[in-house]
């Protein structure tokens, strides 16, 4: 027999939601902020490669850090998308599922000391 969401299950339920939401809206947000940043950086770094004389000859970038620059490509991050993948799972998803593996055993505890 299926049993109904109670009241708490309810508000359980919207809190997950909104937190999921929430959690997402503002490492979407921390995400964007750090691409912009590293992508200006990434460009002036890519500019200066591009002005330098020391990055015209042809094993320029062994001898001189900036020189890998020259060609970057920084419209493109791909661990930035990996950090944001795993923040999503340990700061939205964790503490959800952490919650509700709580909520069930208060909910067990106290039915089971509601028994006569």
């Amino acid at each position: 027999m299926a049993r109904s969401v109670g009241r708490w299950g309810w508000i359980g339920i919207v809190l997950s939601v909104a937190w999921l939401l929430g959690a997402t809206a503002v490492l979407d947000h921390q995400r964007g902020v750090e691409v912009r940043r590293l992508a200006r950086e990434c460009h002036q770094l890519q500019a200066d490669a591009r002005a330098s004389k020391l990055c015209g000859a042809t094993d320029a970038a062994v001898a001189q850090p900036l020189c890998r620059f020259k060609d970057a490509d920084c419209d493109h991050w791909p661990f930035e998308e990996e950090r944001y993948a795993k923040n999503i799972a340990w700061v939205a998803a964790a503490p959800v599922a952490v919650a509700w593996v709580m909520f069930y055993g208060f909910v067990r505890v106290f039915r089971r000391s509601d028994k006569p």
